[in-house]
């Protein structure tokens, strides 16, 4: 995994929906993924849904996932609205592969992404655009986006790196700690107090995880997001 912003953004909205107390009504929408989108859309306006459609390039959208696609077939539905469904069947929101939700619309306005051609994801796809492929040879190892670390070395963690991902899961910490305490007494006016000295944290935390939004993570450093994220989760869950 290389980059970290995508999914931290989609968890921060996903924190505010819920601290706003906001309870939209959200309207169902059919699984139309790998349909040909003019079945698609006939499947969707027959459920009431308004729909737009775009012709795209599938490896823009699908190079952002942690598992990319490997094949859609030309005309396919791979995207409704920020949904995607990966490779592994895992259900996408803005990229987010923790994401647990259903695949929902606010408002019955959908947009779908459906492929301008045949896709097929070449091995080459991983590699950095920047670097040349080069065919390995008995005396050239493989290609990484990673500096191999000495015999017997672990990668480590950049200590900023590891700052800011241990200030990220704080920030839910106090999170979930006030969510907690409005559900055992939703009367309790001194967790308006708490909330908003809380969001004063916002900007601070999104400052530092932003400085890595361009960034290259090492295996090490993307085994510890995931870690991180992973725990966040699971205490979301305590509060859902």
């Amino acid at each position: 995994m290389k980059k970290i912003i995508t999914g931290i953004f989609a968890l921060t909205l996903a924190v505010f929906l819920a601290a706003c107390g906001a309870k939209k009504e959200s309207y169902q929408i059919p699984d139309v993924f790998g349909v040909h989108y003019e079945d698609a859309v006939a499947i969707l306006e027959a459920e009431g849904f308004s729909v737009s459609t775009v012709e795209a390039e599938v490896g823009s959208f699908s190079q952002k996932l942690l598992y990319p696609l490997e094949r859609v077939d030309q005309g396919s539905v791979f995207k409704i609205d920020e949904y995607i469904l990966d490779n592994n069947g895992n259900l996408n929101k803005s990229y987010d592969v923790f994401y647990e939700g259903g695949l929902v619309s606010p408002d019955k306005n959908l947009v779908i992404y459906y492929a301008k051609e045949d896709y097929i994801r070449e091995e080459t796809a991983t590699q950095p655009e920047t670097e040349t492929t080069v065919p390995p040879t008995e005396t050239q190892p493989p290609e990484t986006t990673q500096e191999a670390a000495p015999t017997g070395e672990a990668q480590e963690i950049d200590p900023e790196f590891k700052a800011a991902m241990d200030s990220y899961e704080k920030f839910f910490d106090e999170y979930v700690a006030i969510m907690k305490k409005y559900q055992e007494n939703p009367n309790d006016l001194s967790i308006l107090n708490d909330y908003t000295a809380y969001m004063g944290q916002y900007s601070d935390v999104m400052q530092k995880l932003s400085a890595w939004a361009d960034r290259d993570l090492n295996a090490a450093e993307a085994a510890y997001y995931l870690e991180v994220q992973t725990r966040i989760n699971q205490k979301l869950l305590e509060i859902a």
